[in-house]
């Protein structure tokens, strides 16, 4: 669970109009921008001494990434992080704002997923998943890609803070912010990226015993804890979900030795598949066969 699935970042091109383009030069600098109308406009971050990653209740930060808007001509520097697990679903949070061109250097501000101009800031005017002006380019418009495809960010979030859950597949996973336009070097800031690894699901007997069937009249008691990625123990009770072949849990979760329970009553024989999910994220699951279905008042026992 120590791995990290390869991600990339991509950012490709700059608004701005063709008839007002010049060489201003391979980087932008920060300013401290005010914006007197609507408000503050934020300060682009500048680098990942600026990102402040935010933080999820049993999810591991790995790994904390700047992707800069800036680049040398129309494509912006690509980043790449540490390798993540296959198959783990890692949670990726992408932040902040930059400056995109428009009539001025900064008259785009956009965040992972929308923008807002000067015209509409000084409007009061929302932000917009469509950049103004710019309609016909779609929806894609200033968003940030993963794995080379457009994602749902959700809502719009005025903190300008998104998550999105990728899972690792053991192939790099690219992670792109494209702009479609002529130009990257005229671009202000950047996003700020940080990935969370799952907490990990340690099963308890009796399902993880290859010996154990049923009494005739059992209940089976499912049992686990939570562990994070670097293998501690999880001592708070997250409020994880269980089910069983579409049954749901009633979890009970014990302070003093910080597991998980409830009693399941089998209906039929066979394969079963008991999956642990947080925050609707499932994070673990654990196949089991029921020799003999249970019925009431009944306990488990082994084999042997």
């Amino acid at each position: 669970m120590k791995g990290r699935v390869l991600l990339a970042l991509l950012l490709v091109g700059a608004l701005f109009p063709l008839a007002t383009l010049a060489v201003l030069g391979a980087s932008s600098p920060v300013p401290n921008v005010a914006w007197q109308a609507s408000g503050l406009a934020s300060v682009p971050p500048a680098g990942v001494g600026d990102c402040q990653p935010g933080s999820y209740p049993g999810w591991t930060l790995v790994e904390t990434l700047f992707v800069s808007a800036v680049g040398p001509g129309a494509n912006t520097p690509v980043v790449t992080s540490s390798p993540l697990v296959p198959g783990f679903t890692y949670l990726i949070e992408a932040s902040g704002t930059y400056f995109a061109g428009g009539n001025s250097t900064y008259d785009i501000e956009a965040d992972a997923e929308y923008s807002q101009d000067a015209y509409q800031r000084t409007n009061g005017l929302p932000w917009t998943d469509s950049v103004r002006n710019y309609e016909g380019y779609g929806e894609g418009l200033l968003e940030l890609k993963v794995n080379g495809a457009f994602v749902e960010w959700g809502d719009f979030n005025s903190e300008h803070v998104y998550t999105h859950m990728a899972t690792g597949s053991g192939d790099p996973l690219t992670l792109q912010l494209q702009i479609y336009d002529i130009a990257a070097y005229n671009n202000t800031g950047g996003l700020c990226i940080a990935i969370f690894c799952p907490p990990d699901v340690v099963w308890l007997p009796p399902i993880t015993l290859t010996d154990w069937t049923l009494n005739e009249n059992a209940t089976l008691p499912i049992k686990f804890r939570l562990y994070d990625c670097n293998g501690n123990l999880i001592e708070d009770n997250l409020g994880p979900t269980l089910e069983v072949n579409g049954w749901t849990a009633d979890l009970r979760f014990d302070p003093i030795e910080y597991y998980y329970i409830d009693n399941f009553r089998p209906t039929s024989s066979g394969s079963h598949t008991a999956a642990v999910s947080l925050d609707g994220v499932e994070i673990g699951s654990q196949g089991f066969e029921v020799v003999e279905p249970g019925k009431a008042n009944g306990r488990g026992r082994g084999n042997n």
